[in-house]
C-alpha cells in the first residue's frame, strides 16, 4: 500500500478513461468479528471472535456504480438504470470478470491489485473501529441506510438509491449498510473455533458470502455482523459489489 497512506480513511484517488473513483485506507488492526449473544437480530452464524488483519488495504468508497461498470465492461446488466446507482444483477462470477479485466488494464499501482474483500476485511471496514450493531448506533435509525424501514415506522423505497446518498461510516465508506448486498471472496461456512489471523473462508462450498444488506432487507439484516449467502452464479436486482485494493502477494 502507498507509503503516504497511514490513517484510517486516508484517500487514494484514481482516474480511468475519464472516470474518477476513490479508495479509503484500512490499516492493519485487531477487531471483534461477529456479534455478541445479546445483539438484537443475531443469528447462529455470527459467533464473535477476535480477528487480526496484518496488512493494510484499500476499500472502494462506494459500491461499484453503473458508470464504473460500463467504463470497464462496455455494458450494464442492472435492472434499474442510472450512472450513480450501484451496478446490480451481477453474479459473483460477473464480479470476477470485472476485476480480472480491471487488473489486466494495469489501473492499480505497481505491487497492488483489485479484488473482492474477504469477509473479515469487509466487516473490519464496515465497522471502522465501532463495536455497535450498526456503525452509526446500537439500534437502527430511520434514514441512515437504504433498506426496508417499515418495521420501525420508516419508508420502503423499493429500489436502489444513488451511492453516497446516506451518511458515511467513520472511515469515509458509503453504503456499507443497505442499498445492495455486496459479494465477498469467501465461501460461506461457520467461523473457526479459535482467534484467527488474516482469515479466509472454507476452501470450497456451495454459497458465497454476501454482506451489508440491501434496499430489500429489513434493518436487522443490515447490521455489521449479518451474513447472507447465495450461489455464485445467482443474479438479482439487489446484488452488487465493492472492490478492495490489496498487495499482489
Amino acid at each position: 500500500m502507498a507509503a503516504t497512506l497511514s490513517n484510517p480513511g486516508d484517500r487514494l484517488d484514481f482516474t480511468f478513461e475519464g472516470f474518477a473513483f476513490t479508495f479509503r485506507y484500512c490499516p492493519p488492526g485487531v477487531f471483534l468479528m461477529g456479534s455478541p449473544e445479546t445483539e438484537q437480530g443475531r443469528t447462529e452464524f455470527e459467533k464473535q471472535q477476535r480477528v487480526v488483519l496484518t496488512k493494510g488495504f484499500g476499500v472502494l468508497e462506494t459500491p461499484v456504480t453503473q458508470v464504473f461498470w460500463r467504463v470497464v465492461m462496455g455494458n450494464d446488466p442492472s435492472e434499474r438504470r442510472g450512472d450513480l446507482l450501484p451496478v446490480e444483477n451481477v453474479s459473483w462470477f460477473d464480479c470476477q470478470n470485472f476485476i480480472n479485466k480491471l487488473n489486466d488494464l494495469s489501473v492499480a499501482p505497481p505491487g497492488l491489485r483489485f479484488d473482492l474483500p474477504t469477509e473479515a476485511q469487509w466487516e473490519y471496514a464496515c465497522r471502522a473501529g465501532t463495536t455497535s450493531a450498526y456503525y452509526f448506533d446500537e439500534t437502527f435509525c430511520a434514514g441512515r441506510a437504504n433498506c426496508d424501514e417499515r418495521a420501525i415506522g420508516g419508508v420502503y423505497r423499493g429500489e436502489t438509491t444513488p451511492v453516497g446518498a446516506f451518511p458515511a461510516n467513520p472511515w469515509g465508506l458509503f453504503d456499507m449498510c443497505g442499498n445492495v448486498w455486496e459479494w465477498t471472496r469467501d465461501w460461506f461456512g461457520e467461523y473457526a473455533n479459535d482467534d484467527f489471523v488474516d482469515p479466509r473462508g472454507p476452501k470450497s462450498g456451495e454459497y458465497k458470502v454476501l454482506r451489508g444488506g440491501s434496499w430489500h432487507s429489513t434493518p436487522d439484516r443490515v447490521r455489521s455482523a449479518f451474513r447472507h449467502k447465495d450461489p455464485p452464479d445467482h443474479r438479482h436486482g439487489y446484488l452488487g459489489f465493492r472492490l478492495v485494493l490489496v498487495p499482489t502477494r
